[in-house]
C-alpha cells in the first residue's frame, strides 16, 4: 500500500502540541514525513511507502515562534503557504527573512498575494464551485455577501457594480502570477506549490494555477482527482477527537490518484 495523508495547520497557541500529536500519530503507524521534494516522485509512482505531509496556510506568526525549532529537532520539513502582501504590511507575521533563515524546513508555496476576501452582492448561483463551506462576510450593506475568494467577481461598492471580465482576469493573475514572482525574487527558490485561500477554487482558476506553472495545487475540500486539487485535512476548527478520526481515515491512495475525498459527509464537517 501507497499512501500519504496531507496536513493544514496554521500557527496558533496550539501549534506545538498539535505537531507533537501528529508527530506521535506518525510514528504510532510507521508513516515517515515525506519532503515537498520527494512529492512529484510520490504523485508518479516512482516512491513507495506510506507518509505524511505537513503543511502551514497562512504563514507563520511572531507571536507562536518555536515552530522551525520543532520541525528541525523532528527532521521534518514542510510547505509553508505564505501571502506575500503580508511580507512587510502585517506585522503579526514573518517576512522572507524567516525562510531564507530556516530554509532546510520549509519550502515557501502561494497562497495569493492578499488571501482575497470578495464581497458580491449578487446570488451565485453555485455553479462549478466546490466548496460547501462559504463564509459569511458581514457586510449589512449588501442583501448578499459571501467569501468566493478567487473564484467570483468582486462587487465595487463605490463603482457599484461587478469588476469587468477584464478587471476579474488582473486581479486573479496579480493574486496567482505576480505572488509566485514575489516568492521567487525574495527567496531565491522556485515557489511550486498554490494552496486556494479558503480551499475555494473552480475550473477556471484551475487552469490558471497549470498556466502560472505550479506544480501542485491544494484544497481543504472534496477533490474530484488532481494534482491540482490535492486535499488536506484541516486542523484549525476541529476538536482533539475528530482530528483523530479524521486522520485515521483521509488517506490519499497513489493508485487512486487523488480520489473523491468524503470526509466532509461522514464527519459533517463542512456542513
Amino acid at each position: 500500500m501507497n499512501s500519504i495523508t496531507i496536513i493544514c495547520e496554521h500557527s496558533s497557541k496550539n501549534t506545538l502540541s498539535n505537531l507533537t500529536r501528529i508527530v506521535n500519530y506518525a510514528k504510532n503507524l510507521n508513516l515517515k514525513f515525506i519532503r515537498p521534494e520527494e512529492l512529484s516522485d510520490f504523485f508518479n509512482d516512482k516512491l513507495g511507502g506510506n507518509y505524511i505531509l505537513l503543511t502551514f496556510d497562512d504563514g507563520q506568526e511572531y507571536k507562536f515562534d518555536g515552530i522551525a525549532d520543532f520541525l528541525r529537532q523532528n527532521k521534518i520539513k514542510a510547505i509553508s503557504f505564505v501571502v506575500p502582501l503580508h511580507w512587510g504590511f502585517h506585522s503579526t507575521y514573518t517576512n522572507f527573512d524567516y525562510y531564507i533563515r530556516n530554509k532546510d524546513v520549509f519550502e515557501v508555496g502561494c497562497h495569493s498575494l492578499t488571501h482575497t476576501m470578495v464581497a458580491n452582492s449578487l446570488l451565485y448561483d453555485g455553479i462549478d464551485i466546490t466548496s460547501p463551506k462559504l463564509i459569511y462576510y458581514g457586510d449589512k450593506n449588501l442583501k448578499v455577501s459571501y467569501n468566493y475568494g478567487l473564484i467570483c467577481k468582486e462587487f465595487n461598492k463605490i463603482k457599484n457594480r461587478l469588476e469587468t471580465e477584464e478587471e476579474y482576469n488582473i486581479r486573479l493573475d496579480r493574486e496567482l502570477n505576480f505572488s509566485k514572482e514575489w516568492i521567487e525574487r525574495a527567496t531565491g527558490k522556485q515557489c511550486r506549490y498554490f494552496a486556494y485561500p479558503y480551499g475555494v477554487y473552480n475550473n477556471y482558476v484551475l487552469e490558471k494555477i497549470k498556466k502560472y506553472g505550479y506544480e501542485m495545487a491544494f484544497t481543504v475540500n472534496r477533490t474530484e482527482g488532481t494534482i491540482f486539487s490535492v486535499p488536506r485535512i484541516d486542523t484549525m476548527n476541529l476538536d482533539n477527537k475528530t482530528k483523530n478520526n479524521v486522520i485515521d481515515n483521509v488517506i490519499v491512495k497513489s493508485w487512486e490518484r487523488l480520489s473523491q475525498n468524503d470526509i466532509d459527509v461522514k464527519y459533517g464537517i463542512y456542513k
